[in-house]
């Protein structure tokens, strides 16, 4: 049989005696009178703080939820960047030795953090061999010598080109001319045989039409005379047919003789062309010397180092009567220039949404501020700036640079710090300035991870061109 304990048993009398008060009680905060009847509920009671503490809690996360919904909330891409020069030839610039040599002087009081105007001697540099410059020069000259030489050569060799060329056109000339006489000559001996050959046949048909008469009507004394006149016209011919011969042969060996002559000649102008491109050849060898002696002579002769613009000298590394090498750096400036912009790097994943045009907010390192990101209405320190430029290219690590100048429409209407607070290299925070969106949107997107919203370019952005889709194969 269960035993119940005092404190159940005096619960239920209570309740049992006064219901209505223990439930008005039950309903508020614990309090003395609840106590007595209920002492474990009394010791956990909650304190008036902790109860203000979660109502207010309770009362801000509500009115968070509500603000998420209708507060604005400014989109911005964070990147970071330096102060450069607008003009490449105004950015930091670095002097180096052009030859071997000792530094010989220097400007009075020259040290880092001098100011140097443009055009004023910096250093000056003496060669190692103090004759090397005299030494160069008379090698130049000699070279330059030896081409005038070479070039008359070469002229001479060009005339002997157009003498070979047109003492073998006479020579060839004259040859066709023997050629011609002894083609007529031919022709000649040609005649005579086919001459010859004519009476040798009327000869022998004198012959044969008196052999049978001979002993009758032809006395064979006349047909002996006959017969001696054949045998003469037939020697004839036969000397007239070594003479073609002899004609022919002298022919062909004109003609053979013109041939060699012609090969001769040939052979002749292209030795004469040969030394003409030989001569030609060691002409460009000789230029080149001459234009290696002119860089050295112009590397040595550039020895006094002048400023080329106004600015600051920095990083100073050699001293006087310290010898260097070619190449060796010599000391930093930087020029004076009021022509500045910010140099940026931008995510790749923001810089497809980023265009010329483009609103920026900046903080300089240095310059108090004090930067609201959803609001930069309310920032204070900061600077406006628009972009202007962005690099067609990354940066081979993914990023892009995009170049911001100073933001003439700026509704804070306050220009950027003078040269004694912004120079270059000078860090700078930025903001792009994006769209504007619900705060409740802009959490969700950063939970989430997406990218920044755009709904529309740069003021100057030019318009993008029509992508036309690939032609399908019907």
């Amino acid at each position: 049989m269960s035993v119940e304990s005092p404190l159940k048993t005096a619960e239920k009398e209570a309740l049992i005696s006064d219901p209505t008060p223990i439930k008005r009680m039950i309903k508020l905060r614990p309090s003395e009178a609840l106590g007595d009847k209920f002492p474990a509920i009394h010791l956990v009671r909650s304190s008036w703080f902790a109860r203000s503490l979660a109502n207010m809690t309770f009362t801000f996360l509500v009115l968070l939820a509500i603000a998420c919904i209708f507060v604005p909330w400014q989109q911005t891409s964070r990147c970071e960047g330096e102060v450069v020069a607008r003009n490449p030839n105004e950015r930091r610039q670095e002097f180096v030795s052009r030859a071997k040599g000792i530094i010989k002087d220097m400007i009075p009081g020259l040290q880092e953090g001098s100011y140097v105007k443009g055009g004023e001697t910096i250093m000056v540099l003496e060669t190692l061999a103090r004759d090397q410059v005299e030494q160069i020069r008379s090698q130049v000259q000699q070279q330059r010598d030896i081409r005038v030489t070479t070039d008359i050569q070469r002229v001479n060799a060009r005339a002997q080109v157009e003498n070979v060329r047109e003492s073998g056109n006479q020579t060839i000339k004259q040859t066709d001319f023997e050629i011609d006489a002894a083609i007529a000559k031919l022709k000649q001996t040609e005649a005579a045989v086919e001459e010859q050959i004519y009476r040798v046949r009327q000869a022998n048909l004198e012959v044969e039409a008196n052999k049978p008469l001979v002993g009758g009507l032809v006395a064979k004394v006349e047909f002996n005379d006959l017969l001696n006149q054949l045998e003469q016209e037939t020697r004839k011919l036969t000397k007239a047919e070594a003479t073609f011969e002899e004609a022919e042969k002298v022919v062909a060996s004109k003609r053979n003789e013109r041939e060699s002559k012609r090969q001769d000649i040939e052979k002749k102008i292209n030795e004469a062309l040969q030394k003409v491109d030989d001569f030609t050849n060691k002409i460009a060898e000789i230029d080149n010397k001459i234009q290696e002696y002119n860089m050295k002579l112009g590397e040595l002769e550039r020895l006094t180092i002048v400023s080329p613009t106004s600015g600051h000298v920095q990083s100073i590394l050699v001293q006087l009567g310290m010898t260097v090498d070619t190449k060796d750096k010599l000391f930093e400036l930087i020029p004076d220039t009021d022509d500045l912009w910010v140099e940026l790097n931008v995510r790749g994943l923001d810089q497809p949404l980023i265009h010329i045009g483009d609103h920026v907010r900046l903080q300089f390192d240095g310059w108090p501020a004090i930067q609201f990101v959803g609001w930069p209405s309310v920032a204070r320190g900061t600077f406006g700036g628009v972009v202007k430029a962005i690099n067609p290219a990354d940066d081979r690590s993914g990023n892009f640079k995009i170049f911001v100048g100073p933001d003439l429409s700026d509704p804070m209407q306050e220009s950027w710090p003078d040269r004694r607070y912004l120079k270059q290299g000078v860090r700078a925070n930025a903001w792009v300035i994006m769209d504007t969106v619900p705060l409740g949107y802009e959490i969700w997107r950063q939970l989430n991870g997406f990218p920044l919203s755009r709904s529309k370019g740069g003021a100057t952005e030019k318009p993008d061109k029509e992508v036309k889709g690939p032609k399908l194969p019907k």
